[in-house]
């Protein structure tokens, strides 16, 4: 069959392959779409949007604390701020800053907060109280990235120059990595 539509048209045959194969996985899409429950957004994901108005500047970073309560943000008002899920309303701001906070991060138990910074520097905060515990400046240029390990006794810092850092949370020793994972791993005492 597809010799005799291919001698008639003069359309080459893997033209006409290609075109059967996307017929058929329309027609499979649209089996796969019709066999779907019907959900109606309006009844059963209710959508909510809140304007928050605390910061001054646009917002640069998000995350969620662990469980789910609170949102954390970075701003180029060189703020970080606290929110409440639920309400949208604002809990905290945590000052210290002198530049841009362009990422923020929870401690897996969400009692603390770590934010990085175009000043250089990261910080550890206590969220409940919004006091600065400790104040990381090891990176020579702005600090784009900021995390915790997995079992919160960790923090690791990116920036746009090519390293990452790695600090215990309270100890007096961090750790440089190069981004390119060939620079032997150095401790230095700070």
């Amino acid at each position: 069959m597809l010799e005799q539509l291919r001698g008639l048209n003069k359309i080459p045959a893997n033209y006409l392959k290609i075109r059967l194969i996307i017929n058929l996985y329309a027609t499979l899409i649209l089996l796969s779409i019709s066999l779907l429950p019907d959900v109606s957004p309006a009844q059963d994901l209710p959508l909510e949007v809140v304007v928050q108005t605390g910061h001054s500047l646009e917002i640069l970073t998000v995350a969620f604390s662990p469980n789910g309560k609170n949102i954390a943000t970075g701003s180029a008002d060189n703020t970080a701020k606290l929110w409440d899920v639920a309400s949208g309303r604002e809990l905290r701001t945590f000052i210290g800053h002198t530049g841009d906070v362009r990422s923020v991060s929870f401690s897996p138990c969400g009692k603390y907060l770590i934010t990085g910074s175009s000043d250089r520097t990261a910080c550890l905060w206590e969220v409940v109280t919004g006091k600065r515990i400790r104040t990381f400046d090891k990176h020579s240029e702005i600090v784009t990235s900021v995390a915790y390990s997995p079992n919160g006794k960790y923090i690791v810092t990116g920036s746009f120059h090519p390293e990452v850092v790695l600090y215990p949370k309270f100890n007096t020793f961090f750790q440089r990595i190069c981004s390119s994972g060939h620079c032997p791993q150095q401790y230095r005492y700070i």
